[in-house]
C-alpha cells in the first residue's frame, strides 16, 4: 500500500512539473532573430501582393510603400526599361532616367552603384548614390 501511495504522488508531482514547464514555454515568435524574420518575410509579402498583376504602375505604388522600409533605403524608384513608375522617398523631384540608368546594369550584365555624377544631380540633392538591380528575366 506504502509502495502505491508513493507511486501516485510521485505521477501528481511528475503531473505538476509538466503542467508547469509547458506554461513557461514561449509561444510564438520566441527569439529576436524570429521576429525579424518574419518582420522582414512578412513586409516582402506584402509588397509582392501589389506586384503580382506584374509591374504596372499601380501595382508599383502598393509595392514601393513597402520596399523602401525593407531595403532601409532613403529613397527607392520602380521603373520599367521606359519609365519611372513608382518614387517613394526623399528625391521624389528627382529625375529618374531608366532607360540610361538600366542601360548601365545591361551593359555590365549585373547590378551597377551609381554615384552623383552617373545620376546628373544639382549640388543639393539628398540622393547621393543608387543601385540599379541588374532584371532577371524568365526563360521562355
Amino acid at each position: 500500500m506504502t509502495v502505491v501511495v508513493l507511486a501516485v504522488i510521485c505521477a501528481v508531482l511528475l503531473a505538476g512539473h509538466l503542467v508547469a514547464l509547458l506554461r513557461r514555454r514561449p509561444r510564438g515568435l520566441g527569439t529576436a532573430a524570429e521576429r525579424a524574420t518574419f518582420d522582414t518575410l512578412h513586409t516582402a509579402g506584402q509588397a509582392a501582393k501589389g506586384l503580382r498583376g506584374g509591374l504596372t504602375a499601380s501595382g508599383a505604388e502598393r509595392a514601393i510603400k513597402h520596399l523602401r522600409p525593407l531595403l532601409g533605403a532613403s529613397a527607392v524608384a520602380l521603373t520599367d526599361l521606359v519609365t519611372t513608375l513608382a518614387v517613394d522617398g526623399h528625391g521624389h523631384s528627382h529625375a529618374v532616367d531608366p532607360y540610361a540608368h538600366g542601360s548601365v546594369a545591361l551593359a555590365a550584365r549585373r547590378s551597377v552603384v551609381l554615384g552623383p555624377e552617373d545620376m546628373a544631380c544639382p549640388a543639393d540633392c539628398p540622393i547621393k548614390a543608387a543601385v540599379v538591380v541588374f532584371p532577371v528575366f524568365p526563360r521562355v
